[in-house]
């Protein structure tokens, strides 16, 4: 029962951290989920590999909240759009 109830909050715990960690990154510079991804997975984290299962999500209930805002901006790679993440201001 104990080990069960580390497990959730640990979990809790790195939800609310990566929520914060994003929120300072979009609050750095302009940029974009797969940018953030990358930068999460190429530094020492200490929460373990960043998977677009679990930054998007998150990414889009900070928007729904009104702590980040989106423009679409010209992919170069492929002719289409991105989104770009920015503070809501």
């Amino acid at each position: 029962m104990v080990k069960i109830m580390d497990n959730k909050y640990v979990q809790q715990f790195k939800k609310g951290s990566l929520e914060m960690i994003l929120l300072s990154l979009i609050g750095r510079k302009e940029t974009y989920g797969y940018e953030i991804i990358t930068e999460l997975n190429s530094s020492a984290s200490v929460l373990g590999y960043a998977k677009e299962g679990t930054i998007y999500p998150i990414l889009y209930r900070l928007q729904e909240a009104e702590l980040i805002q989106c423009r679409l901006a010209p992919a170069a790679a492929n002719g289409g759009s991105k989104k770009i993440l920015l503070p809501y201001s």
